[in-house]
């Protein structure tokens, strides 16, 4: 059993000796049969068998290591990207389309820190879906806020932040109006580090940037079951219930 295993781990040196074997063989006897030199056919078996077992005792010995490594690397980094839970990914968020979340999913909360552009990009798909029967939740940076205060002093053109935090809620009312379910406004104190529109079934986040200037922003989605979406929905939770606290709505 233990020569098995032996023979096993090191079948390179095993095919170099066996090559080795057949060519001392070779060199003990001569003998022709139908006129073939079956020892200079054996010693060249032998010289074949031997290359063959120096070829794989080499790669056993150097580069079977490395790239058994690799492949292993590869393998554990796909299957923790595929139990992470990422389901999509977006270079440029502003090209993803958020439909059937907004029209579907339930427990549709959208956090943002100031833009109003969601909002007014899925204003009809929203009324819809409250005329449905499905209310959602809107998060948005509060005017009184030590959040705001940090982003108007930051922001040498910070005059726009105002007018669109007076948007969203007036985007809000209009929506709520008619609506025969309550949306619910809420208000956070401190900037965002991530923008994300989160259901029940999945939460696409968008990350901020720590310099300043144009870009297009990349978008990354996250599905239900995991623990990361577990992370997110905490969080959401969390921001939820700070939110109320503070007084914000």
């Amino acid at each position: 059993m233990k020569l098995a295993r032996f023979a096993q781990a090191n079948i390179g040196l095993v095919v170099l000796v066996l090559g080795l074997i057949l060519l001392l063989c070779a060199q003990t006897f001569e003998v022709t049969w139908a006129k073939v030199r079956v020892d200079q056919v054996i010693a060249a078996i032998g010289s074949a068998v031997i290359f063959s077992g120096a070829l794989q005792w080499l790669f056993d010995s150097f580069s079977k290591p490395h790239l058994f490594r690799e492949i292993a690397g590869r393998a554990l980094g796909n299957e923790r990207l595929v139990w992470s839970g990422l389901q999509n990914y977006f270079t440029n968020s502003k090209t993803i389309d958020y439909s059937e979340a907004i029209l579907n999913d339930d427990d549709l909360v959208i956090a943002v820190n100031y833009s109003p552009r969601l909002l007014d990009d899925y204003f009809q798909q929203l009324k819809e879906r409250v005329d449905k029967g499905k209310a959602f939740t809107v998060i948005a940076l509060a005017d009184d806020s030590r959040g705001y205060k940090y982003a108007t002093t930051w922001d040498e053109q910070s005059g726009h932040i105002l007018p669109n935090l007076q948007k969203i809620e007036r985007r809000v009312r209009e929506i709520d109006a008619a609506a025969p379910v309550k949306i619910s406004l809420l208000r956070h104190s401190n900037l965002l580090s991530y923008s994300f529109v989160a259901t029940r079934r999945v939460v696409w986040f968008k990350l901020y940037r720590n310099s300043t200037g144009p870009a297009s922003v990349p978008a990354f989605c996250v599905g239900r079951g995991t623990e990361l979406f577990k992370y997110f929905w905490d969080d959401i939770e969390c921001l939820k219930k700070e939110a109320l606290e503070n007084g914000h709505r």
